[in-house]
């Protein structure tokens, strides 16, 4: 389960469910088979416009035959032969076409940037829009998205970002609108993370010290450079350790990497795991949490590893350094080698106990606080 759907899912827990009807809808035609939705939320029908959007092509066949959607399934058909020539006029005429959501609602939320921001601006009637910001646009993975959906902000009531860190980068980049633009943050269940935490483990601890990442494998995460992160540590001397790394895509990731490890000397280092149910016991078996991110919106696992009572070590990016408040709860390093390298080091040879990690992640970033940041947004 990605960052972006964890948090909705905590968001929708920590509404008011006495003032609010939740409602949501599936961009993408389907639920996914993992998450089992709360009583409180109401799942809005699926539209085939959306599916035959986003499906790859060969499951909208049959999707068609079960519907009766052959027209959108011969749009589809066209659009896949200009998809060649001119794809965004092609995937602009499939979402061109995908019929409103029926009825009226006090807010709408598009929850993640890209082709949810179009669809509530123009298939959704409510009194107010909120557009969700969970990524740091500036950086080239993001760029071409928010060049594309970011004319559909005019719709938007307000633009919220998940950190204050990215909020002041947005108001700056865009002084104009800066007064719509508001954070709410992604909120952060202590009880529920040090619960999934208790879960057995499933990779017992062999004695030697043991560094965890947890994230997708892709360039804002920045697992490329850890095999390098750790060639340092062995050059360094005297820690014997394992760095463990949960994500999505991990056996693609390792196997491109294979040459690598054998050329840095790591191989028996590292240990790659692909993306599992439920990470956070091995974050909680970990002696040391470390997150080379290159950018994020929100670092939802750093956070995670505070609750878990783990120090954690991270790069020095905006996001990271709202999160982290001082020394007794990690340390913010510059994304290089040697400098991460050498933190490591210096925290396995004295280790820092972790102090008011949980209690910051709780008053800042707890589910009262969060829905109290709602409330002023949607009150103005």
């Amino acid at each position: 389960m990605n960052g972006v759907l964890r948090s909705l899912l905590d968001f929708m827990a920590a509404m008011d469910k006495d003032r609010y009807e939740i409602s949501l809808f599936c961009f993408d035609a389907y639920q996914p088979s993992f998450v089992s939705l709360p009583p409180y939320v109401k799942l809005l029908p699926e539209i085939s416009g959306c599916y035959m959007a986003r499906a790859p092509l060969a499951r909208t066949f049959g999707w068609a035959l079960r519907h009766g959607a052959f027209r959108m399934l011969f749009r589809r058909l066209f659009c896949s032969v200009l998809q060649k020539r001119s794809p965004k006029f092609a995937k602009h005429m499939l979402a061109a076409n995908v019929r409103q959501i029926d009825g009226k609602y006090d807010i709408a939320i598009a929850y993640s940037m890209g082709m949810t921001w179009r669809f509530v601006a123009e298939k959704v009637t409510a009194n107010r829009k909120l557009m969700w910001l969970d990524t740091d646009p500036r950086f080239d993975c993001w760029r071409g998205y928010w060049n594309t959906y970011s004319r559909f902000l005019g719709e938007a009531d307000a633009l919220i970002c998940v950190s204050n860190a990215i909020r002041d980068v947005m108001r700056t980049e865009f002084a104009g609108c800066a007064k719509r633009i508001e954070t709410i943050h992604n909120v952060i269940d202590v009880a529920t993370i040090v619960d999934k935490g208790n879960a057995p483990l499933t990779i017992p601890r062999n004695g030697r010290f043991r560094i965890v990442t947890v994230g997708r494998f892709c360039t804002p995460k920045n697992q490329v450079m850890i095999p390098r992160i750790a060639e340092r540590i062995k050059k360094l001397g005297g820690l014997d350790f394992e760095w463990i790394m949960i994500g999505t895509l991990a056996h693609e990731f390792e196997r491109e990497a294979q040459e690598e490890l054998v050329r840095l000397g790591v191989r028996d280092n590292l240990v790659y795991l692909n993306g599992i149910p439920n990470p956070l016991p091995i974050v909680k078996s970990a002696d040391l949490y470390v997150q080379p991110s290159v950018y994020e919106g929100w670092g939802l696992t750093l956070s995670e590893a505070i609750c878990l009572g783990k120090y954690v070590i991270a790069s020095d990016i905006p996001a990271f350094r709202e999160q982290i408040p001082n020394l007794s709860v990690g340390r913010i390093c510059s994304l290089n080698c040697d400098e991460m390298a050498v933190a490591i080091v210096e925290y396995a040879v004295k280790p820092i106990v972790p102090v008011g990690g949980v209690d910051y992640m709780t008053k800042q970033f707890g589910s009262r606080v969060v829905r109290r940041e709602f409330e002023n947004v949607v009150g103005k």
